[in-house]
């Protein structure tokens, strides 16, 4: 089933618990909720790389998480003056693998942006540091997160 969505999209973590996160997208009474485990990518510190990198002006950015053999795709391509948001799993059946979308939701790439990085942020200020890593078993991307937040702060700033 492919969603494509109009309205504000928001976005949650549920968890990490023992190395899963869930992720939740929705738009209206559309909602995707998809789990991943911090192996083979860290989707966290992938999210929060592609988003900054997309604040930079780059035309497009992936992160990616995995539920077992099933791997899942978030993908942001510049659209005009859009930018297109996609969830895309990827997985094998007996035919060979397939590719299906799940999730699209375009939107200026302020606010398409905006909902991930408060989704971020709540992840980063909800459990302390060490509980944090002891459940996903990962570091959380400090980094990469008070650039994203510097960026973040910029484009609002340009807007007002």
């Amino acid at each position: 089933m492919s969603m494509s969505a109009v309205g504000m999209l928001k976005v949650s973590f549920d968890g990490p618990q023992y190395g899963w996160l869930t992720i939740s997208f929705s738009v209206r009474e559309e909602i995707l909720q998809v789990s991943v485990e911090h192996v083979p990518y860290d989707v966290v510190t992938e999210l929060a790389d592609g988003l900054h990198d997309l604040l930079c002006g780059h035309p497009d950015a992936v992160a990616r998480g995995n539920d077992g053999p099933i791997e899942y795709q978030f993908v942001f391509e510049q659209e005009g003056n859009l930018i297109r948001f996609e969830v895309i799993v990827d997985y094998e059946t007996l035919a060979g693998k397939t590719q299906e979308t799940l999730f699209v939701f375009s939107d200026a790439l302020y606010q398409l942006v905006r909902p991930f990085w408060k989704a971020l942020r709540d992840l980063e200020t909800r459990l302390p540091m060490t509980e944090y890593e002891a459940q996903w078993r990962e570091t959380f991307p400090k980094r990469e997160m008070s650039l994203l937040t510097e960026k973040i702060r910029e484009k609002k700033n340009e807007r007002s």
